[in-house]
C-alpha cells in the first residue's frame, strides 16, 4: 500500500509540470505581433551591445523596414524557451530528488517487512526524509525568486523598447494608445502566469504536505512492523523453547518405553520357552493342572511302567557317561600312540579300541529295541482291529435308525448332532448339548438334554409352529421330530402320486 501511494505522488509531481510547462506555452502563444527593434532583439539574444545601433538613431530606418525586424511574439517564445529551459532543468533535480527520497522509502519499508530494523535506523530514515523535503521547498522557492527576476527584467526590456519607439514615431497619440495596449496585454500575460504560478505551488505545497504525511506515515508503519516482528520472534523463541523441552520429554519417554520394549520382549521369550516345556509335559502325560490333585494306589500299572521306564533311563544314562568316559580315555590313547609309535603301543591300542563298545550294553539295546518294535506293531494291529470294527458297527447303528426313525445322523466333534429327514433332505435340524438344563430336564432314561441351536431350508409348512408347539411348550424333542418325520413323509407321499 505505502508503494502505490508513492506512485501516485510521484504520477501527481509530473502532472504538476506538465501543467507549468502548458501555462508557459499559453503565455507565449498569447502575444501578438508586435514589431522590436534590432537592438531590443540583440539584447534578448545575448549580442555585443556595441555592435548594436542605437534605436534613437535609427528611428526612420526601423519604421522603413519594420516587415523585416522580429516581432514581440519571437522574442516572447525566446524567452520562454529559456524560462522553460531553466524550469525543466530545476524541475528535473526536484523530480530526482523527490523520486529518490520515495525510492528510499520504498526500499525501507520492504527491508522493513522482511526483517527485523533498529528503531535508530527508523529515526535517521524519517530525518533524511525531511531534510529531502526541506530541500526541495528552497529549491522551489529559490526557483520562484528567478522567475520572478526574470519576468521583472522582461517588461523593463520591453517598457524601454516602447518608450524609444514612441520618440522615434512621428505620431504620439498613435505611439501612446499602442503603448497603453501593450502595457495592458503584458499586465494581462503577467497577472494570469501569476495566478497560475501561485495554483501551481499551492498545488506543489499539497503535494509535499501529502509526502510528509506520507513519510511520518511509514516511519509508524515500521514501527509498528518492527514491533510487531520483535514480537512475533519473541514468541517464536517462546514457541522454540517449549518444543525443545517437548522434544526432550518425548525423547526420555521413547527411551524408557524402549527399555520396557526389551524387558516385555525377554519377558515373552521367557513366557514363550515355559510354554514349549508345558505343552511337552502335557503331551507326555506329566502335567497336573493347578489346584489339582492325583491320587492313586500305591501298586498300579501306570506307576509301575514309569518305574521301569524311570530305571531304564537311568539304566542307560549310566551307560553312556561311561562310554562317554572311555571314548575319551581312548582317544587320548590314539593320540599318545600317535606321537610315538611302538609295536608294543600299537597293539594296545588296538586292545583299548576293541573294548569301545562294552558287548552286554549292545545287546541289551538290541533287545529292547526289537520288543519295543514287537510292541509298536502289536498295538498298530490292535487299533486298526478297533477302528475296523468301531466303523462297521457305526454304519449298522446309523442304517437302524434311518430305518427305524426315518432320519439320518452326522455327529460332530464340538458334541453337536446334526439330524436330516429321509423324505426331505433339506429338512435337516442341528442340535447341541444344553449344559445350562437342570437335572429336572433330563429324560426318564437320565440322556444328556439338548437344544436346536439351527434348521435348514426344507421342512413342513407349518414348521414354527410345530417348533412353537413341542420345542418352547411342551419341550419334547421326539415329538418335534416325529411330527417333522410325519408331516415330510405326507409331504413326500404326495408329491410322488
Amino acid at each position: 500500500m505505502k508503494e502505490e501511494e508513492n506512485d501516485k505522488l510521484v504520477r501527481e509531481t509530473e502532472q504538476l509540470r506538465q501543467r507549468m510547462l502548458g501555462s508557459s506555452k499559453r503565455s507565449s502563444s498569447a502575444a501578438q505581433d508586435i514589431p522590436l527593434n534590432p537592438f531590443t532583439l540583440a539584447h534578448h539574444l545575448g549580442l555585443d551591445h556595441d555592435n548594436a545601433t542605437d534605436p534613437i538613431d535609427e528611428g526612420d530606418a526601423t519604421m522603413e523596414d519594420s516587415d523585416t525586424v522580429p516581432t514581440i511574439k519571437a522574442i516572447l517564445e525566446l524567452a520562454a524557451l529559456r524560462l522553460e529551459h531553466a524550469t525543466l532543468l530545476d524541475a528535473h533535480g526536484t523530480t530526482l530528488a523527490e523520486l529518490t527520497a520515495v525510492r528510499r522509502e520504498r526500499d525501507a519499508i520492504r527491508e522493513g517487512s522482511n526483517g527485523i530494523r533498529k528503531p535508530k535506523a527508523e529515526v535517521t530514515l524519517s530525518d533524511r526524509v525531511e531534510t529531502s523535503n526541506l530541500r526541495i521547498r528552497l529549491r522551489l522557492k529559490d526557483e520562484e525568486l528567478q522567475a520572478a527576476t526574470k519576468e521583472l527584467t522582461f517588461l523593463e526590456m520591453a517598457l524601454a523598447q516602447l518608450t524609444a519607439d514612441s520618440n522615434s514615431r512621428s505620431d504620439p497619440n498613435a505611439i501612446s494608445s499602442m503603448r497603453e495596449a501593450r502595457v495592458q496585454q503584458l499586465e494581462g500575460l503577467l497577472s494570469e502566469a501569476k495566478r497560475s504560478n501561485a495554483q501551481l505551488r499551492s498545488e506543489m505545497d499539497a503535494v509535499m504536505e501529502k509526502l510528509k504525511q506520507c513519510s511520518e506515515q511509514t516511519v509508524e508503519a515500521e514501527e509498528k512492523a518492527w514491533r510487531s516482528a520483535k514480537e512475533s520472534a519473541l514468541a517464536a523463541e517462546k514457541s522454540a523453547e517449549t518444543i525443545k523441552g517437548d522434544l526432550t520429554n518425548t525423547t526420555t519417554e521413547l527411551r524408557k518405553e524402549k527399555e520396557k520394549s526389551e524387558q516385555l520382549e525377554k519377558t515373552l521369550d521367557r513366557v514363550e520357552q515355559e510354554l514349549f516345556d508345558l505343552r511337552g509335559e502335557v503331551a507326555g502325560g506329566r502335567h497336573i493342572p493347578p489346584n489339582t490333585r492325583i491320587l492313586e494306589l500305591k501298586d498300579n500299572p501306570h506307576a509301575e511302567w514309569e518305574t521301569s521306564r524311570t530305571a531304564a533311563l537311568d539304566r542307560l544314562k549310566g551307560e553312556n557317561q561311561a562310554l562317554l568316559k572311555r571314548l575319551s580315555e581312548v582317544g587320548e590313547a590314539l593320540k599318545e600312540a600317535a606321537n610315538t609309535p611302538a609295536p608294543t603301543e600299537v597293539s594296545q591300542s588296538a586292545d583299548a579300541t576293541s573294548t569301545l563298545v562294552p558287548r552286554e550294553s549292545l545287546d541289551l539295546v538290541v533287545k529292547e529295541k526289537d520288543e519295543l518294535e514287537m510292541e509298536l506293531k502289536q498295538r498298530e494291529k490292535r487299533l486298526l482291529r478297533l477302528q475296523q470294527v468301531f466303523k462297521v458297527k457305526s454304519a449298522e447303528f446309523r442304517e437302524a435308525i434311518e430305518s427305524i426313525m426315518g432320519v439320518k445322523l452326522a455327529f460332530y466333534p464340538n458334541g453337536q448332532v446334526r439330524i436330516t429327514s429321509l423324505y426331505d433332505l433339506n429338512a435337516s435340524f442341528v442340535f447341541s448339548p444344553d449344559k445350562t438344563a437342570k437335572s429336572s430336564s433330563k429324560t426318564e432314561g437320565g440322556g444328556m438334554s439338548m437344544q436346536l441351536v439351527a434348521t435348514g431350508e426344507g421342512g413342513p409348512q407349518d414348521l414354527p409352529n410345530m417348533m412353537h408347539y413341542w420345542i418352547e411348550t411342551e419341550g419334547c424333542l421326539p415329538g418335534f421330530l416325529a411330527s417333522v418325520t410325519l408331516e415330510c413323509y405326507e409331504s413326500s407321499k404326495r408329491d410322488k402320486s
